[in-house]
Formats: structure tokens, sequence, C-alpha cells
């Protein structure tokens, strides 16, 4: 086999995507992280409304004495 241009080193600087490419998945990811946030927080506020009884009107205020 023949050695030639096939085993060039590569720079960990250098990016291997477009930058176009780079800035649509740092978006993606920032979109992502906030939609596990907000699960995150929709299943605290259900595991909150479980442990409750659900004696909490829809603002999440406690509706009266258990």
């Amino acid at each position: 086999m023949k050695k030639g241009k096939q085993n060039l080193p590569v720079h960990a600087t250098t990016p291997a995507i477009p930058e176009h490419v780079s800035v649509a998945m740092a978006e993606i990811a920032e979109n992502m992280q906030k939609g596990l946030l907000a699960l995150a927080v929709g299943a605290g506020l259900q595991f909150d409304a479980d442990l409750d009884g659900g004696r909490r009107d829809g603002v999440g205020r406690a509706k009266g004495p258990p």
C-alpha cells in the first residue's frame, strides 16, 4: 500500500464540520436543555401534586384543610 496523503495529522483546533452546522447544533442543544428543564419542572409539580393529594387549585395554592 502506498503511503501518501492518507495519514495526515488532524489538529484539535480545526473543526471537522462547517461553522453553520456547528451553530445549528448549538441552537438545538440550547433548545433541548430548555425542554429538559421544562420536563423536570413539570415532573416535579406532578410529584408535588401527588404527595399533596390534589388539594391545590390550578395556580398552585392550597384549596383548604385536608
